[in-house]
């Protein structure tokens, strides 16, 4: 199914909220987890939250964003490869997708501030954690945290890291 880039940010926009609201410990290296999330005003729509860890690099993560099983609405990755764009641009390891229309999440914007000001103007309403500054991307729970307010994520999300995690 593919959506229009107007119904993309509608559904990042979406206010979402936690299926369970337990603490989670950050997978281990090579694992990954993923969080069920619903719409706050409406629990029909149904989204996923997918947390992958690099199996050599501990830094190295990627965070999804996915509407019912199979669309990835925005995806973070820190401290992987450089991305080449469709248009033949290339960006860091650390970048952040957002679904596009004809082009899935194919596009990805660099994680700071001119690569987050060059993103759809429907989706820049950050959390301030977020607005106007790079992630730090050696604190993957921060990114994480980061990302959950991108994709409106109401709940705090409470994580642990293992004694060891790098």
């Amino acid at each position: 199914m593919e959506l229009l880039s107007q119904d993309a940010y509608e559904l990042i926009r979406t206010p979402k909220k936690l299926v369970e609201k337990r603490p989670f410990e950050f997978p281990g290296k090579g694992k990954s987890l993923t969080l069920d999330l619903v719409a706050v005003n409406e629990s029909r729509e149904i989204f996923l939250l997918d947390i992958f860890r690099g199996r050599i690099k501990s830094l190295k993560c990627s965070y999804n964003n996915r509407y019912g099983v199979t669309i990835i609405l925005a995806r973070i990755d820190i401290n992987g490869p450089p991305h080449d764009n469709p248009d033949g641009s290339t960006v860091s390891g650390n970048h952040i997708h957002i679904y596009r229309e004809g082009f899935d999440h194919k596009f990805a914007y660099e994680l700071n501030s001119a690569g987050l000001d060059m993103l759809p103007d429907e989706i820049k309403s950050f959390p301030a954690s977020v607005k106007g500054q790079a992630l730090k991307t050696d604190d993957i729970v921060s990114v994480l945290k980061g990302f959950c307010g991108i994709i409106n994520v109401q709940d705090r999300i409470r994580v642990s890291l293992q004694e060891s995690f790098l």
